[in-house]
């Protein structure tokens, strides 16, 4: 789509090094011109990309230079349009561009902090793109399909749910507050819980500690090929301490959290990364530390699937939204086939778009593949048509007439994400024992009545004791040292939810239930 442009200053007709310029074309159709190598690139959309200037200037396309050098990128701001709904707010500073989908905003002074405009929310910061990283050489896959069904098949609805629930539960999670540092420290808890080698990665943001959360299965023949898929943990609102976020994030982070759970079971020839960032509604601050971390550590990150959005589904049939850059075509169209063999109900709208703006966003620019899922709608700046979208009715019950649209999102990207990783088999959990597939067994499931019949396997070690933990990772039930057979938990005590019956350190593979009141 060309956009249709209408500048409100008036500029120089030539352009010098360092100059702010706005150039009308699809960056792809620059990478044979001798001018765009000298161009640091500080914003790119499908069909036009803002730039500092170089030393020759563009030619061959339509181009405008928006300022003279020096120019600071920290005195401007993007407002995109489907921020705002009909009536434009008050702008905190001087309009000097507008496309179709954005608006250009320089500031009277630079600030490097949030600049919020009230009812729209925090605008985007101009922010220079790294030179890609050469791109390693593509290796033959191996790629076991049934051990792939396997873990799709294993994706859970209600599972899904539990995890939703419970991150609403804290209110807010917005990045600074002491709710989201409870919210990772759960996520922390339950990783390593469940036997995922966890850490929570803290950085300095304006003064204050703020961390992302990792969790990582090694690969076992290729550790350094790393595929990650990950969402961000905070949420926002105009009134950060309500802030629920069901759906923006907490569909995309539970998509993590299952993605693990489904996925500790088995091994895989490359590593694959669970990764849950913070302050994503600051424009991707915790995301951008990762990925800069990653890139000046010069890790072979292969892929990255982010999901932000995937509960709104209004319509019959529904799509998902899959934008890719100009690198991550191959990643999206690989997408694209798993939605049509683990969710054929989906249609994939795979779409270049270089400036959806999302945790995807901060591997581009490091040069990473990546790509994001989102709900249908998510084309028009994440959920234009959600109407909950940053709104304190952001709850879990609101979307509950869109399942299993978002299962059937997160059962595709977990298939992905396993396809990329390659399975091997099953895994041994951490700290040794029985392999995983020796198994506990629980029943009935869901649980009625607070009684819960376990089988308890032949090979655990001896004096083995079985635990049952809640959502937070905490122990809430416990035996003492049990042998091979069938014995029977009281569970009369606790509320309803979701739990896991497991035995560290024994090797078993934790058995998740559902105890309904």
């Amino acid at each position: 789509m060309v956009s249709t442009v209408c500048l409100v200053m008036l500029v120089a007709a030539s352009t010098g090094a360092g100059d702010l310029v706005y150039v009308e074309c699809d960056i792809r159709d620059t990478a044979a011109t001798s001018w765009i190598e000298g161009m640091t690139i500080l914003h790119t959309e499908a069909d036009c990309f803002l730039a500092l200037a170089g030393d020759l200037e563009p030619s061959g396309v339509s181009w405008t230079a928006i300022d003279e050098a020096p120019v600071d990128p920290d005195s401007y701001r993007i407002l995109y349009r489907a921020m705002c709904g009909s009536a434009m707010p008050s702008l905190p500073g001087e309009v000097v561009l507008e496309t179709e989908r954005f608006i250009l905003i320089r500031l009277a002074s630079p600030d490097r902090g949030l600049v919020t405009v009230p009812g729209v929310g925090i605008l985007r910061p101009l922010r220079p793109a790294e030179a890609r990283m050469e791109p390693a050489p593509p290796e033959p896959t191996m790629v076991d399909t049934a051990l792939v069904a396997d873990i799709a098949a294993a994706v859970d609805g209600d599972s899904l749910q539990a995890f939703i629930s419970h991150m609403q539960s804290y209110g807010t999670r917005y990045a600074t507050s002491p709710e989201y540092d409870a919210c990772a420290d759960w996520a922390d808890t339950w990783m390593s819980t469940h036997w995922i080698p966890c850490e929570q990665q803290y950085f300095d943001y304006g003064g204050l500690p703020i961390c992302n959360v990792e969790a990582e299965i090694p690969g076992v023949e290729f550790p350094e090929r790393i595929y990650i898929i990950c969402a961000h943990l905070d949420s926002y609102c105009d009134e950060p301490s309500t802030a629920p976020g069901a759906d923006d994030d907490g569909s995309g982070s539970a998509t993590v959290m299952e993605a693990a759970r489904v996925m500790a079971q088995y091994q895989f020839r490359n590593t694959v990364r669970f990764v849950l960032f913070t302050a994503e509604e600051f424009w991707m601050v915790g995301s951008e530390y990762y990925v800069q971390q990653a890139y000046e550590a010069g890790e072979d990150i292969r892929g990255a699937i982010n999901l932000d959005m995937i509960l709104w589904a209004p319509n019959d049939p529904d799509s998902v939204f899959i934008p890719y850059d100009a690198a991550s075509e191959d990643l999206a169209l690989a997408a694209g086939e798993a939605f049509a063999e683990y969710a054929p109900s989906i249609f994939p709208r795979i779409v270049y778009d270089p400036g959806a703006p999302s945790d995807h966003a901060s591997f581009w620019k490091y040069g990473y593949d990546a790509i994001e899922l989102a709900e249908g709608s998510a084309d028009e700046i994440w959920g234009g048509y959600n109407p909950y979208y940053h709104e304190p009715e952001d709850l879990l019950l609101n979307y509950m007439p869109s399942f299993p649209y978002g299962t059937d999102v997160a059962r595709a990207a977990v298939a992905l994400l396993a396809t990329l990783a390659e399975p091997l088999g099953p895994s041994s959990v951490e700290g040794g024992g029985a392999p995983i597939d020796v198994d506990i067994i629980v029943s009935p499931n869901p649980c009625t009545g607070g009684s819960l019949r376990v089988l308890v396997p032949e090979g655990l070690q001896p004096g083995a004791v079985l635990s049952v933990v809640d959502l937070a990772g905490r122990i809430v039930a416990e035996t003492g040292s049990v042998g091979p057979g069938e014995l029977v938990l009281d569970l009369g005590t606790l509320p309803g939810g979701v739990y896991s019956v497991v035995c560290p350190g024994a090797g078993a593979a934790p058995a998740r239930f559902v105890l309904l009141d």
